[in-house]
């Protein structure tokens, strides 16, 4: 009579995989089926570029992936190594492995060092763009992001600037100035409702949620000057303005110069 065992099958992959944690396996398997050739090389490649292009947990996970991994392979090649072997293949396989481990150290080390380097330097490097392409073609989704509403028709973008400050948390300051001199601007301080609410009249003081910084107040004979004059020399003095405030330190505000036809929207954080 046939006896069936019903787990059988799971029990024969048990023990392979037994036989194959144990190292009783051919070492040529071993290394090209588990090991350097078949796992762990194709592995180490995909999770040291993900090391280098991750931030945060991602970077953490990366490295958590690739120990866990990384150290089964090891330990397979390893382990057969030191049986049933050609004593030359044995010493091969095992000098293989000892770079691997300590190359796979040196990544682990100097990979973070490297990203640390890196980001520090940029933190501390000053960023400024003025008008380019970039800052122009966003200009509209920006304004629309921020005041739910979008760039009045008959307006256009005159002036949009960029800039950070060389410190570690990330100080920036990003200016839009639409031209509204074909708007009847009058008529849209009335009905446009930016950040929900209607603009009001209030005399806005000079800080950090409200100033001039990255319009180049010093040069009055660029052609853009006409744009940011008149907010350079704005004081307390009463005028069309709103703020909106992201987060403690991260606020955008919105300005309406109505005898320059000017709308200047500045988002800011420091």
């Amino acid at each position: 009579m046939l006896t069936i065992y019903p787990f059988s099958k799971a029990t024969n992959r048990e023990n392979m995989i037994n036989r194959i944690w144990n190292g009783e396996v051919g070492l040529g398997w071993a290394f090209w089926g588990v090991g350097l050739g078949g796992f762990a090389l194709p592995l180490g490649v995909l999770l040291f570029w993900w090391m280098l292009l991750g931030e945060g947990s991602s970077f953490s996970i990366a490295n958590l992936v690739f120990i866990i991994l990384g150290f089964i392979p090891t330990v397979v090649v390893w382990r057969t190594a030191s049986k049933g072997a050609m004593n030359f293949w044995k010493k091969a396989a095992k000098v293989v492995i000892f770079f691997s481990v300590l190359s796979g150290f040196f990544i682990m080390v100097l990979a973070p060092i490297g990203i640390f380097v890196h980001n520090f330097r940029k933190a501390l490097t000053p960023e400024f763009y003025e008008n380019t392409s970039l800052l122009t073609d966003n200009a509209p989704a920006f304004f629309r992001r921020h005041t739910g509403i979008e760039i009045p028709e008959g307006a256009k973008v005159a002036h949009a600037v960029y800039y950070r400050r060389p410190v570690m948390d990330y100080e920036f300051g990003l200016h839009v100035i639409l031209d509204a001199s074909k708007l009847n601007l009058r008529e849209w301080i009335k009905t446009a409702r930016p950040f929900g609410e209607k603009l009001k009249i209030t005399k806005p003081d000079r800080g950090l949620e409200w100033n001039a910084e990255g319009l180049k107040c010093n040069d009055v004979n660029r052609p853009e000057a006409k744009f940011t004059m008149p907010i350079c020399g704005l004081s307390g003095a009463p005028i069309w303005h709103i703020k909106h405030r992201l987060r403690l330190d991260r606020v955008v505000t919105m300005t309406v110069l109505e005898d320059h036809n000017l709308i200047w929207l500045y988002e800011t954080s420091w």
